[in-house]
């Protein structure tokens, strides 16, 4: 029981990692292009 449990929270840190790094990647890309936009 105490196993599944530790595997369960392992998952759900993960999960929270990689949704944190996919904003960080897709506010970037926006940023990015407004930059891009200001240039032109």
């Amino acid at each position: 029981m105490r196993k599944n449990n530790f595997a369960k929270g392992k998952t759900f840190s993960e999960t929270m990692l990689v949704l944190f790094l996919g904003f960080i990647f897709i506010e970037g890309v926006c940023y990015e292009k407004k930059f891009n936009n200001k240039g032109k």
